[in-house]
């Protein structure tokens, strides 16, 4: 354990840098920075403030069918308003009636005929304008304006400094936040929204990847040997242990209903895993040389491991999405010839992957075969399934689309590098980082 004030030299893998300053920082295709920059843990924030001036910052109806005229047979005697009662939905009561009484059914025709005709369903509500029929009947923006027919979303808390690997559980959110340049801490709010609460307390770690299994948050302590370590913290509070200790910048996290797994390794890329409980370590594949990054994102499902990985210069095309199994062996290349694959999901045997340089939504079946291009043109960095619906943030909007494919809409616009996308039976959520001091954590209707 190390004191409580320390100083030291370390090095903080590039892929997290990038990973951080591509969260803040948008171009219009490539995203570059310094590989391996080394610095003082102290200058952290000088570091990001002289890198980020490598980016530029991207700047960051009438409803006339519903009014109706009464028919002019309305205010006639008798069988005049019973012929204008014809022209209505309820015409058949004018035509039954005597005299004025019917003149008045034939006008009570006429208004249910203009009803009935109408295009707008929602009682003449402004579909570009109103929060509870925004852009469709009935959808409702859950407490978000509305605005030219898309959902705002609901901020459920600001102000969160360098935000990043959001999570969820059925109730409550999770991430980490940096509040100064050498700390780090995990923060929980519930979904509903109220008043954040700190899971695990500001310490001197740099913390990285995420995951809830069992009621229990995991996640990496990304720091060199023999600092680095994967650690858990039951989500209804307690103190955090460690899973496994002395591992080597451990990164993305992923579990099952069994194990913990992880990326690692700088320069290269490595994946390993222990069982939840905690317990040895076991390699389950890495990279044999080459100007590889640490492993993107990774997710698990009974069939095996996956990862995406890339080289420093994109341009060479020699990045992948890998598979290995879960036990040790080697790990296979399930698609490669990629420029930047980044974040990475595992849905019904079926990978979805963004590219980050290509600006790309791709799938592929987990036992390889024809890759899918689903979507172009999105700036999209991390993914999430729900029903048959694919989610992500893209430079200014949530987007959805079918994952059998189709054209993405916006569900919610007026975002600033919108990313780690959550999904639920109800809602969406996401950490919308307008600058690395302001983050925020947003809701709103799937």
């Amino acid at each position: 354990m190390r004191p409580s004030v320390w100083c030291r030299e370390a090095r903080l893998p590039s892929s997290f840098v990038d990973d951080l300053m591509n969260r803040w920082i948008h171009s219009s295709h490539r995203r570059t920075i310094a590989p391996m920059l080394t610095f003082h843990r102290a200058s952290f924030a000088a570091a990001l403030a002289a890198t980020s001036a490598l980016f530029v910052i991207n700047a960051c109806s009438s409803d006339s069918e519903n009014s109706w005229t009464p028919s002019a047979g309305g205010t006639a005697h008798g069988g005049a308003a019973g012929q204008a009662g014809t022209a209505g939905a309820a015409g058949q009561s004018g035509q039954a009636g005597t005299a004025g009484a019917a003149g008045q059914s034939g006008q009570a025709g006429s208004a249910g005929a203009s009803t009935g005709g109408a295009s707008n369903e929602c009682g003449g509500a402004d579909l570009t304008s109103d929060p509870k029929n925004c852009g469709t009947c009935g959808h409702d923006c859950d407490g978000g304006a509305c605005k030219s027919g898309v959902c705002q979303g609901v901020v459920l808390v600001s102000g969160q400094r360098i935000a990043r690997s959001l999570v969820q559980d059925a109730t409550s959110l999770y991430w980490i936040v940096s509040p100064s340049s050498t700390d780090s801490g995990i923060m929980k709010v519930a979904k509903s929204g109220g008043t954040p609460e700190w899971l695990v307390p500001v310490q001197s770690q740099f913390l990285w990847g995420m995951a809830v299994a069992n009621g229990e948050l995991y996640y990496a302590a990304s720091e060199a040997k023999p600092d680095g370590a994967i650690m858990k913290v039951p989500v209804s509070g307690g103190t955090p242990v460690a899973v496994v200790t002395g591992r080597d910048y451990p990164a993305s996290v992923a579990v099952d209903s069994t194990a913990v797994y992880w990326s690692e390794g700088m320069p290269g890329w490595a994946l390993a895993t222990a069982p939840l409980a905690g317990g040895s370590a076991v390699l389950l594949a890495q990279s044999e040389g080459g100007d590889y990054r640490n492993a993107r994102a990774i997710a698990v499902d009974s069939s095996g491991l996956f990862w995406t990985v890339s080289k420093s210069d994109p341009s060479v095309k020699e990045a992948a999405v890998m598979k290995s199994g879960l036990q040790a062996g080697p790990a296979t290349s399930l698609v490669s010839g990629l420029l930047e694959p980044w974040g990475i999901l595992l849905n019904a045997s079926v990978v979805y992957w963004t590219d980050v340089s290509d600006n790309t939504v791709s799938k592929v079946p987990s036992s390889g075969g024809d890759v899918v291009v689903l979507a172009t043109g999105e700036n999209a960095t991390d993914l999430a399934i729900q029903g048959d619906s694919i989610y992500w943030g893209n430079s200014s909007a949530i987007r959805k689309m079918p994952v059998s494919g189709g054209t993405p809409v916006s569900i919610v616009a007026g975002q600033t590098n919108p990313g780690w996308v959550n999904v639920d039976d109800a809602s969406v959520y996401w950490i919308d980082n307008p600058t690395p001091e302001t983050g925020k954590i947003v809701r709103s209707p799937r």
